[in-house]
């Protein structure tokens, strides 16, 4: 793995990528196969290209995005991912081209996020989409974003500003590639540089229907090198297609009755306004797409160049295409403006996605064979055009999706809406209407429901649709949600975050994906912890657990904490500071000993107990990844929490998902078969990383305290007065020092010790997914990164096995969650 840096964010990129280029705040990478190139792109970016696209939320209009990002395509997944700690959102697709992408957007804080997109061939993608996730997994957040973007902006215009005065002094545009104009003899043509190119029959012109919301207008020109020369076309061409190319453009707001019209600037292989989209094939991977793309009289037309790497290798490039204008069918062509929109005869468009579109004429209900419709207002200003939802939009009975965001001027959600019969999309946000009318949510064909960032106080108590699957209702007012919710049959989301919830009903906790802080799950729902077993629980001493109540780690703490600096905060530190178990490992083994504490390598597992595997999402079976073991008769002496005797082993599947398998020997050690007789191959194991080199590890008390870095959980009851130290980096660093030195051993590894975390807790990450109190659960492992055994994980980061306490009690380790941080 390689890992590349920009200012804000980093990449593990897998080793197979031979060409790695960072560019300001972006990563390409890329590897040539047999067949083709398969690239990895990955940027830094704001919302302002997804904006133009429909959709009531982020990942709404990036799925939108998607649809026509690489041409017509076929979504195969669309799922949730975990990256760090941000949620992110992957969508794969196949093309009718051959070509498998695989889509990703990470969230961050500020309105901003990072992009992650990988090619390859179909045939290929069960070989690169598990490269191209383990590399958005490595993804790594920091630095401030908006100094960045604005430096990357300030590079670009740089570069473009010092072209235009070479190209004031030698003309090169002009002797690269003239202005297109219709050719005088009528005949299509492309040229790049000195190759000149036959137009194949498969080129096209049409609008593709693979979206549900509507697509733009696509130009997909194919053509073969006459005469190929594979040496002499080396500079422009790829080696590997036999001189075949092609230049592909979806293009919106060009719809005009008599033919398509419009003129886009093209740079660096995209346009400035998103409004067309580039891709190119066939080409010298290092070539990117400049130059005017023109669209008049029936005629598509292009002037520019293909620049490579650096700025002194441009090849022009010019092609001409009549448009087959009589046989378009716009049918599925997504209008983006009302004046595009109003160009059209009344029973054409299908699809609308207007943005900041004024006051709404009564011309727009003459559209009644729309089908879908986006009304997006993007300020507070443009948002007055619509100061309520016209009654009149009920007469577009045929829509099956309509968006209306941003609309704050809106007071009331109209009732009319309840005419639409046909919705099974639905998107309202941004209004300050207090409640929802009976029978919106009753919609027969409702399957998919925001009503985020209004002002909603109620909800109908009953009339709900049956088939209705996912339901958003963040940020808005309510103190309460109606018990018919609970018994929707199909509801497999439901978001309530943001609300002042005084009560909920009875049953909501059973909802699969249910989102809601965590502090409210505890009070207004049974969201009691049921034990791994699902028996219940069992009471448990609490006071094993902190170093207070060890005399050697109490000796540590009272020492590091003698300055005076620390008198204000002895008595909230003495509270939370854990007895602690530090674990450092030592020297290889060589299994000689079964059942000694160990990391790394393999296990001594007892007779009887195979390997564990799992089944990977291509049906193989494969191994878990062996992390520890630990020898609980040699800790027993440190703590009082752990098995008195026995062995502990920790697996994980990969570092990606970081599912945990946590297994217990209760025998004696006498009872296991030494790990040198396992035979367990590198490639049996799940992850890529394969076994990792054995080694022994020694044990102490240790102190531990928490870092004061985004963990306010921590600082509650006795510890409330310590929520200032989170201001006092340098202090707390230096106090964790101190009871690291005050360890008889250098704490690598820890049980029972605080993790550093940028977001929450792994107590609370544990009690979000098994249900609990957080105070109820313990680190039961850390690993950290190790150079000795070759734990890595991500970018220097540590691993935690999170256990309910009362689980620990009755030594039932079946219920164990396993996270991952890195910077």
């Amino acid at each position: 793995m390689r890992n590349v840096k920009t200012e804000t964010f980093s990449l593990d990129i897998p080793d197979v990528f031979e060409a790695v280029r960072p560019m300001w705040e972006s990563i390409r990478a890329e590897h040539e196969t047999g067949d083709d190139t398969v690239m990895i792109s990955a940027g830094l970016a704001d919302q302002t290209h997804l904006r133009k696209h429909p959709g009531a939320t982020l990942i709404d209009r990036f799925r939108a995005f998607c649809a026509d990002r690489r041409g017509p395509a076929t979504f195969t997944s669309d799922r949730p991912i975990q990256v760090g700690d941000h949620a992110g959102h992957v969508i794969t697709a196949n093309a009718e081209t051959g070509y498998a992408f695989y889509f990703a957007i990470v969230p961050i804080e500020g309105g901003y996020h990072y992009e992650l997109t990988g090619d390859c061939l179909v045939s290929q993608q069960d070989t690169y989409f598990p490269l191209f996730e383990q590399t958005l997994l490595t993804l790594r957040c920091f630095g401030d974003p908006v100094p960045a973007l604005a430096a990357q902006r300030r590079a670009i215009d740089a570069m473009f500003a010092d072209d235009d005065e070479e190209e004031d002094e030698d003309d090169i545009v002009a002797e690269l590639a003239p202005p297109f104009e219709i050719p005088q003899d009528g005949q299509d043509y492309l040229f790049v540089d000195a190759t000149r190119f036959d137009i194949l029959a498969d080129t096209a012109c049409s609008v593709h229907t693979y979206s549900d919301t509507g697509d733009g207008l696509t130009l997909d020109l194919k053509a073969r090198a006459i005469g190929y020369d594979a040496q002499a076309c080396a500079h422009i061409l790829n080696d590997y297609q036999d001189g075949e190319v092609y230049l592909r453009f979806t293009m919106k707001g060009i719809y005009h009755p008599d033919a398509p019209t419009g003129r886009y600037a093209i740079v660096n292989d995209s346009e400035a306004s998103y409004t067309v989209s580039v891709w190119k094939g066939g080409f010298h991977y290092s070539l990117s797409l400049h130059g005017e793309l023109v669209l008049k009289d029936g005629w598509a037309g292009f002037s520019g160049y293909f620049q490579g790497f650096s700025s002194d290798k441009r090849y022009p490039v010019g092609f001409g295409l009549r448009l087959p204008v009589a046989d378009i069918d716009w049918s599925h062509y997504a209008f983006g403006s009302l004046e595009e929109l109003l160009r059209a005869p009344a029973d054409l468009p299908r699809h609308a996605q207007l943005t900041d579109p004024g006051p709404l004429p009564d011309a727009l209900y003459r559209y009644r064979a729309l089908e879908t419709l986006t009304l997006r207002y993007t300020t507070p200003e443009t948002a007055q055009a619509l100061p309520a939802i016209p009654d009149a939009l009920s007469g577009l009975t045929r829509l099956r999706s309509l968006a209306l965001t941003g609309i704050e001027a809106v007071t009331t959600l109209a009732d009319s809406l309840g005419a639409l019969t046909e919705l099974q999309w639905l998107f309202i946000t941004g209004s300050r209407a207090a409640k929802v009318p009976d029978g919106l949510l009753a919609l027969p064909k409702l399957v998919h429901c925001t009503l985020s960032d209004n002002a909603l106080q109620s909800l109908p108590e009953a009339g709900y649709s049956p088939v209705l699957g996912s339901l958003s209702l963040a940020n808005n007012q309510l103190q309460t949600i109606p018990a018919a919710l609970t018994q929707l049959p199909n509801l497999r989301t439901l978001d309530l975050q943001s609300n002042p919830l005084s009560s909920l009903p009875e049953g909501l906790e059973r909802i699969e994906n249910l989102q809601l802080e965590l502090e409210k799950k505890l009070a207004l729902l049974d969201y009691e912890y049921r034990g791994a077993d699902g028996g219940g629980t069992v009471p448990v001493d609490e006071a094993i657990f902190l170093a207070r109540n060890d005399r050697a780690s109490k000796a540590m703490l009272d020492e590091a904490l003698a300055g005076p600096q620390w008198q204000a905060y002895r008595t909230g530190l003495d509270a939370i500071a854990l007895h602690a178990v530090a674990l450092c490992t030592t020297d290889p083994d060589d299994y000689g000993t079964p059942g000694n504490t160990r990391f790394g390598g393999l296990p001594d597992l007892p007779a009887g107990m195979d390997y564990p595997t799992l089944t990977t999402y291509q049906g193989e079976t494969k191994g878990w990844q062996f992390i520890a073991q630990l020898d609980c008769a040699a800790l027993a002496p440190y703590q009082d929490y752990l098995p008195r005797t026995g062995t502990l082993y920790f697996f994980i599947d990969d570092q990606e998902s970081v599912g945990a398998r946590v297994l217990f020997h209760e025998g004696p050690a006498s009872a296991l078969r030494s790990a040198a007789g396992l035979d367990i191959a590198e490639d049996f194991i799940g992850d890529e990383r394969g076994i990792y080199r054995p080694y022994r590890a020694q044990a102490a008390r240790q102190a531990s305290v928490p870092h004061f870095y985004s963990d306010e959980g921590y600082c509650t009851g006795e510890a409330e007065p310590l929520e200032p130290l989170h201001e006092l980096f340098d202090q707390t660093e230096a106090l964790r020092e101190s009871l690291s030195q005050a360890c008889d051993v250098t704490p690598a590894h820890a049980i029972n010790s605080y993790v550093f975390k940028q977001h929450d807790t792994p107590q609370i990450e544990a009690a979000h997914r098994l249900r609990g109190r957080p105070e109820d659960f313990m680190v039961l492992l850390r690993v950290s990164s190790d150079e000795r055994p070759g734990f890595c994980f991500w970018d220097a980061g540590e691993i935690y096995f999170v256990i309910h306490k009362s689980d620990l009690a009755k030594r039932d380790f079946s219920n164990v969650h396993c996270g991952l941080e890195s910077s």
